[in-house]
Order: C-alpha cells, then sequence, then structure tokens
C-alpha cells in the first residue's frame, strides 16, 4: 500500500486514451448535434446532460477510477453490439457516415484497449484507497 503523501504518475497510456475518449465523445456530440432536432425543447437539456455526463466520465478516468475505466468498457462493448446488429441498414450510409461512425468506434476502442494495458492498469490499481496527488 502507498503512503498518503507519495506521488502517482499517470502513464502515458492514461493520457492517450483520454484524449482518444474525449476526442471521440466530441465526435459523437457533434454527429448527434447535427442529427438532432433542435425545434424540439427537449432537445437542449438532453444535449447539455449528454456534454455533462461525457465529460464526467473522462474527469473520473483522469482521476484514477476504477469504475470508470469498466464503464467505458461496457459502453465501447455495448456500442459494438449495437453495430453488429445494425449491419443491415449500412447501405444506406454515406461514406462520410461510415467514415465518421468507424473512426468514432475506432477511437474509442483503442481508448479502452490502452485503458486496460499493463501500464494503465497498474496505476488504476494503485489509486484504490489512495489520497495522493497524481502528476501529469
Amino acid at each position: 500500500m502507498k503512503s498518503a503523501g507519495e506521488v502517482v504518475v499517470r502513464p502515458g497510456q492514461v493520457k492517450a486514451a483520454l484524449w482518444l475518449w474525449a476526442g471521440a465523445a466530441a465526435l459523437n456530440l457533434l454527429t448527434w448535434g447535427y442529427q438532432a432536432r433542435w425545434h424540439d425543447w427537449v432537445t437542449y437539456p438532453t444535449f447539455a446532460v449528454l456534454v455533462g455526463l461525457a465529460a464526467l466520465l473522462v474527469y473520473f478516468i483522469y482521476r484514477g477510477w476504477n469504475w470508470a475505466r469498466w464503464l467505458a468498457a461496457g459502453l465501447v462493448t455495448f456500442r459494438l453490439l449495437m453495430m453488429i446488429g445494425s449491419i443491415q441498414g449500412a447501405e444506406k450510409l454515406s461514406i462520410y457516415e461510415t467514415a465518421s461512425l468507424a473512426s468514432r468506434v475506432g477511437f474509442q476502442l483503442a481508448a479502452v484497449i490502452l485503458l486496460f494495458s499493463a501500464a494503465s492498469r497498474k496505476w488504476f490499481g494503485a489509486q484504490r484507497g489512495v489520497t495522493s496527488q497524481c502528476t501529469e
């Protein structure tokens, strides 16, 4: 167990995963924002909640909360299962939509793989019960 004053360095894999996840989240929100019906009043608070939840997940992963990394893995797994189920409608997608979807899922999948790399697992394991500061 680490002492309370010990500083734990965040590995590069976690930093890269955070950038990939944040990029995929931003692309998801841009896509959803483009497809949304903005004349309906409920769209605005729904969009704000989704932006907040995406930022919160990135924050919790940044702080080293292990459950947040597992939540990210679950969300990507769900996303992949949804893609498999929607392959029938793939011929209706344009090249842009196909490339956009593939890049978003690719970013998220790469982020989860990095979050479960050996260095990341070690870092997340060290964060359990430790109240020390993490360095960049």
